[in-house]
């Protein structure tokens, strides 16, 4: 699984970046932050589910083994603070600080959001593997279906809309499962 950690007897985990969950060669930051919100959750004890996370991208990662270390900052009746760091070798890759809490069914779930309305699927633009012009592969896109409604395209063709607002959706491809 691509977000697998591996405890170590000094506390750390090892994890294997996987080289598929990556654009242009590099894994993708939210997918890093995955790694890391899977460790901390480890570690978080009573507290589970991620409520916020702060992040400094430091280095440029690669695919392949790296090292994650958590500490924890704060136990408190609601949360817990920590601090998780990514490093691959000696450099320190990703630093983040991220707050642990117990949600109910009574708080936001991502799961229990209404779906956007989009035009028909046929009528969306699918996200190529290598976008036209960008000069990069976007490999997550081998196993990720992303469509996005062509009225809010228009930045692709030099017509933005000036609203900040792309829609669309993702839907999993083949085998592959997306990280947890």
């Amino acid at each position: 699984m691509a977000t697998t950690v591996r405890a170590r007897p000094d506390g750390g985990f090892d994890v294997e970046l996987d080289g598929r969950w990556s654009a242009g060669g590099v894994p993708h930051g939210g997918y890093l932050l995955g790694v890391l919100g899977k460790a901390a959750a480890v570690v978080s004890g009573e507290h589970p589910h991620l409520t916020s996370v702060s992040a400094s991208f430091l280095r440029t990662p690669e695919a392949g083994p790296a090292r994650v270390d958590v500490e924890v900052l704060r136990v408190g009746r609601s949360t817990t603070q920590l601090r998780a760091a990514l490093r691959q070798g000696d450099a320190l890759v990703l630093d983040t600080l991220l707050t642990q809490g117990v949600l109910d069914d009574a708080d936001p779930w991502w799961s229990s959001v209404s779906p956007v309305e989009l035009p028909d699927e046929a009528d969306c633009v699918r996200i190529p593997v290598e976008a036209p012009g960008a000069g990069f592969r976007v490999e997550l896109m081998e196993f990720v279906d992303q469509r996005l409604d062509p009225g809010v395209l228009g930045f692709a063709r030099g017509k933005p809309s000036g609203k900040g607002r792309i829609v669309g959706q993702s839907t999993q491809l083949g085998a592959v499962r997306l990280p947890e």
